[in-house]
């Protein structure tokens, strides 16, 4: 197949205006953890997909009731105020051990460079 009849410039423009879009799209700060792995903050959002995956759990259907939602829901906010509650008094929760070591391994390799 010949690409003869292609105007070099035109293609250049096209790929320069990928690049525009790709860069929107995907704007850096948005992608960047530096900050977040050295302030300890999450680097991704498995938090949020744990919760959904959690909640889905505990609903334990898939076409629920607005009634049966609305209960979850209760429930859910009592488990995140007794939560908070037992931050506010200092309890912490445990964190997994191996995320805290890679993060701790990464952090070392950042602040080396």
């Amino acid at each position: 197949m010949s690409m003869s009849h292609i105007d070099e410039s035109s293609v250049t423009t096209l790929v320069v205006q990928l690049f525009e879009i790709i860069h929107l799209l995907h704007l850096l700060q948005l992608w960047n953890v530096h900050a977040a792995t050295i302030e300890d903050e999450a680097q991704t959002n498995n938090s949020a997909e744990g919760w959904n995956h959690r909640f889905s759990k505990f609903v334990g259907q898939n076409h629920s009731t607005v009634w049966t939602m609305v209960s979850k829901i209760r429930l859910e906010i009592t488990a995140d105020e007794t939560k908070l509650a037992q931050e506010s008094l200092g309890v912490v929760q445990k964190k997994r051990y191996i995320n805290e070591d890679i993060k701790k391994k990464i952090k070392t390799v950042m602040f080396k460079l």
